[in-house]
């Protein structure tokens, strides 16, 4: 979080936030190699790291075997999820400095696929780390009204 907040504030300094007209090219190309590229970085790592940290806590609090295995599967994906789209990040221009600093022969592949896939592939994440928890939930011996209130307090989590 601290360097997400740290590339933001360095970002303002260097123009961000101003009408893109009134940048000049090289305040454009340092808006995006300090900006875009770090921000998503940053990003993906802290929403990965959160999701895991989401998930460990949920292994401590139930103790139920069949319940952990399906909290460290899912796990397993969130790390693969982080794996692959900080790959797929890091090869998205070649060169790499092509995203902000363009040269003759270099390319950048279309980004917006891979942001609708990886939007779609968090959301769905989000949804099992969200639902995990709620067979095991509905069926703890307490008052239906409490165990209402305990999937609105998870379902916070998950907005």
């Amino acid at each position: 979080i601290l360097t997400f907040e740290g590339v933001a504030v360095w970002a303002i300094v260097n123009g961000s936030g101003q009408r893109q007209m009134y940048l000049t090219q090289e305040e454009l190309a340092i808006l995006s190699k300090i900006l875009v590229f770090p921000s998503s970085i940053a990003w993906l790592i802290g929403t990965v790291s959160i999701k895991l940290s989401v998930l460990t806590l949920y292994t401590r609090i139930f103790s139920i075997k069949s319940f952990k295995k399906w909290a460290y599967i899912l796990m397993a994906i969130v790390a693969c999820y982080g794996i692959a789209f900080m790959a797929l990040f890091m090869t998205i221009c070649h060169p790499i400095d092509q995203l902000w600093n363009p040269v003759p022969g270099g390319y950048c592949r279309n980004t917006s696929i891979q942001e609708y896939t990886s939007v779609s592939f968090n959301l769905i994440i989000d949804l099992c780390i969200f639902l995990l928890p709620m067979p095991w939930l509905w069926g703890l011996q307490m008052p239906s009204r409490n165990k209402v209130a305990i999937s609105i307090m998870f379902g916070i989590g998950f907005v």
